[in-house]
């Protein structure tokens, strides 16, 4: 159930993302004539604070379409603070956008927590990722030798079948 809410959430987020991503570009467009006159610092943060509204988009749309419930639910644990961490980050990003440029010198603390929590919650997927493959490899490799075997009790197992003594 929770994962079925984080993919729609990470769906729609992204789908808003890359909207923002669309505005901010047409707010650079009209509101700064193309960025045409301006100082190469806040052109240079401008730019990429928008490049970076749509690099935080992609998670977003990439697990509303393929994330899967964690089957286990210590798992599943790991995926909710893996999801906020990934809305956090886009929402830093696009603070960034309208706050950085216009601080003193080339400052970027809100990029630099966003690409921090985008960090995080890649290693969080990778952890996620490795568990969960971990235990659904032993559960297979278990299941396979009970099958082979079905007499033969594996060490540290619990054999689903019983057997005649």
């Amino acid at each position: 159930m929770l994962a079925a809410r984080l993919k729609a959430l990470h769906f729609w987020f992204g789908v808003l993302a890359v909207m923002a991503f669309l505005a901010t570009g047409q707010f650079m467009y009209h509101a700064y004539d193309q960025l045409q006159g301006m100082a190469d610092g806040p052109r240079l943060l401008f730019r990429s604070s928008h490049l970076y509204i749509l690099l935080s988009a992609i998670p977003h749309l990439m697990l509303g379409v393929y994330l899967e419930p964690a089957g286990v639910a210590r798992f599943g644990r790991i995926q909710l603070p893996m999801s906020l961490l990934l809305v956090a980050a886009t929402l830093l990003m696009a603070a960034g956008f309208f706050v950085e440029p216009r601080l003193a010198g080339l400052s970027r603390p809100l990029t630099l927590a966003g690409a921090i929590a985008l960090l995080a919650a890649a290693l969080l997927a990778i952890v996620l990722h490795s568990r969960h493959s971990r235990s659904f490899r032993m559960s297979r490799r278990i299941n396979a030798g009970s099958r082979r075997h079905p007499g033969r009790k594996i060490a540290g197992a619990k054999n689903r079948r019983p057997t005649a003594e």
